[in-house]
């Protein structure tokens, strides 16, 4: 039998299930200050909110699914501090 073109390829197997023990923290604190002024029946209020945010992830992996030469554990670590400052006109007419 005589067929046109390259042969079939080959069924391809599905990739390894890639295991691996992943853990997490997280930390978060943070404050809110603030203040209103004004006469009756419109006030100004203003506000300051501030926070801090750790958080690390660390994997292993074990040694048959990665290469050789690649370490088996992974860490990661972001940290930071936010501040947002809020205003807002408030009126109460009843």
């Amino acid at each position: 039998m005589l067929v046109n073109g390259p042969p079939p390829a080959a069924p391809q197997l599905p990739p390894p299930i890639l295991k691996t023990d992943v853990s997490g923290t997280r930390l978060w604190a943070g404050g809110l200050l603030g203040f209103a002024i004004g006469v009756k029946p419109i006030w100004v209020a203003v506000e300051l909110d501030a926070a801090y945010q750790a958080m690390s992830a660390r994997s292993v992996f074990p040694a048959e699914t990665i290469g050789p030469l690649d370490p088996s554990e992974r860490k990661a670590t972001f940290s930071g501090v936010t501040v947002a400052p809020t205003g807002a006109i408030i009126g109460k007419f009843w």
